[in-house]
């Protein structure tokens, strides 16, 4: 087989390298800006664009590491889904080995049941089918996008080996950063650079682009993409400076024609030397008397005092801010507690009831009471955001124009609304919205009903039970998260086309 392997063992008792940090959304803005762009890097690599920077990097370790890799298999850790898996995997994991000469395992194993993202409840494992001729006897190499415990690479090294196959290495494109467990400023061991800001920013490092690559051709993921594509960092080239250009030489002055000026400096002590300075002597000329500017001045202002028609001036006004125009009158209590319900707006004929999430001073956070309509989170089965989605398109066009009248719209508010990830599970979300109209967000769920006060049913009008969308992404960007009929969080999702889960709409009101 190989020699020089000398990857560091692991917590799960195997050779492991990773390339670089990867850093949780939630505390990137502390960080440098390259590992920001690592970040958002691994979530094109995820999606399956931009994986040419990552392919080469990994050629370059497993060709360094080892002597020899025709005998080796590299095996791509399935993804949660078989579609995340065939868009994350397939091509890179086919360019990698056309590069090394190494086995590629990918056409070998089958995802037979999704897996479970853990975050929020989650866990339970995929469920694979390998083939066993294959495997049996193979020297693997085991790679994953982003090893946060390690519970993957173990699972599968297990199951590996229990076919007669032998785990030599795992190798990730990062490891999840934790200040306990890494320290507060560890270097990546790729570029050798920390994860926070160095004094100067601007040094120099390994250069990372991976922004120039040809994508998949879903062409409508290309303006979704641009505003992620992080910045391709380039060295720093020293500017030479602009040689001046050679100034003309004054002729010489003839010491005929200069008389001496004596010139001393208030910091000149009383016996410090005198400075002589040479001018030119420009001969004197006969001087007529002008008359003075003050005079000319002042012979005009009164030329023009004779001669200016008089003008009735009124007293100056200041200047006042303008006064806001008052809010159309809306029938709300005087008093509101959460929990309460109003009613605000029609829909489908019928008066929209509200229920008091939260109340700010005269700001009001309202949800409705009931599941308004069943419809789908995107009409199309694709990857998507909350910002691209058809849902929210509906939301803030078609159900906010017909939904209200002019002095409702008067006090609903526009309000910024995050795009979330979650924990542990962290795909490309889209950029921040600013809506008058949302739904809710698991982790504004968990703030609101999980375990409060407030109760989470989602009914029709018909009182029919159903479930209901959250906006966050599901196990996939195919997927999108949604609360159960009972109150659980199901954060694997249903697929964005579904058209069985309701929606109940979230506004903030001023009175």
């Amino acid at each position: 087989m190989t020699k020089k392997l000398s990857w560091s063992i692991s917590h799960f008792y195997k050779p492991y390298y990773f390339f670089y940090y990867y850093i949780p959304k939630a505390i990137r803005d502390a960080f440098s800006r390259e590992s920001i762009e690592i970040e958002e890097g691994i979530w094109s690599f995820k999606d399956g664009y931009h994986q040419e920077f990552f392919q080469r990097i990994v050629t370059e370790k497993l060709q360094e590491s080892f002597d020899d890799l025709s005998d080796l298999v590299f095996m791509c850790i399935p993804a949660s889904t078989k579609f995340a898996n065939q868009v994350r995997f397939e091509r890179f994991s086919k360019a990698v080995c056309a590069q090394t000469g190494m086995m590629n395992a990918f056409p070998y194993i089958t995802i037979v049941r999704d897996k479970e993202p853990r975050h929020l409840g989650g866990g339970r494992d995929g469920e694979y089918r390998f083939d066993r001729n294959f495997f049996y006897g193979k020297d693997v190499i085991l790679f994953d996008d982003v090893v946060t415990t390690g519970h993957s690479m173990t699972v599968l090294s297990d199951q590996l080996e229990s076919m007669g196959a032998r785990v030599v290495g795992c190798i990730s494109i990062a490891r999840t950063y934790s200040e306990r467990f890494c320290g507060p400023n560890p270097l990546h061991p790729y570029s050798q650079t920390t994860v926070r800001p160095s004094e100067d920013e601007g040094a120099i490092r390994k250069e990372v682009n991976w922004v120039d690559e040809v994508p998949f051709d879903e062409s409508w993921y290309e303006a979704e993409l641009s505003v992620m594509e992080p910045t391709p960092v380039t060295k720093t080239v020293a500017r030479q400076p602009t040689p001046r250009p050679a100034q003309p030489i004054p002729a010489p002055v003839s010491e005929s024609r200069c008389s001496v000026v004596r010139l001393k400096s208030k910091r000149d002590s009383a016996d410090a030397p005198t400075k002589v300075v040479k001018t030119a002597e420009v001969p004197k000329k006969t001087e007529v008397a002008k008359p003075s500017i003050t005079t000319k001045f002042v012979e005009a202002v009164k030329s023009y005092l004779e001669t200016k028609p008089t003008v009735k001036t009124e007293p100056k006004c200041e200047e006042k801010a303008p006064i806001k125009a008052p809010k159309p009158a809306i029938s709300l209590p005087r008093h509101l507690e959460v929990g309460d319900f109003i009613r605000f707006g029609h829909f489908n004929g019928r008066p929209l009831g509200w229920q008091v999430m939260s109340i700010e001073g005269d700001k009001i956070q309202l949800i409705t009471k009931f599941g308004i309509t069943c419809r789908p989170y995107n009409d199309e089965l694709e990857m998507t955001t909350w910002e691209k989605s058809s849902l929210r398109q509906w939301l803030i066009k078609d159900f906010y124009e017909e939904s209200f009248s002019e002095a409702e719209k008067a006090h609903i508010l526009t309000t910024k609304v995050k795009a979330e990830v979650l924990d542990t599970h962290e795909l490309y979300t889209g950029p921040d919205t600013f809506d008058k109209v949302r739904i809710l967000s698991i982790n504004e769920y968990v703030k609101y009903f999980n375990g409060l006060p407030l109760r989470f049913k989602c009914y029709l009008f018909n009182r029919t039970p159903r479930q209901c969308w959250m906006r966050n992404y599901g196990k996939d960007r195919q997927h999108a998260a949604f609360i159960g009929r009972s109150g659980s969080i199901h954060a694997g999702g249903s697929l964005v086309n579904s058209a069985r889960n309701a929606v109940r709409p979230v506004i903030w009101i001023e009175r």
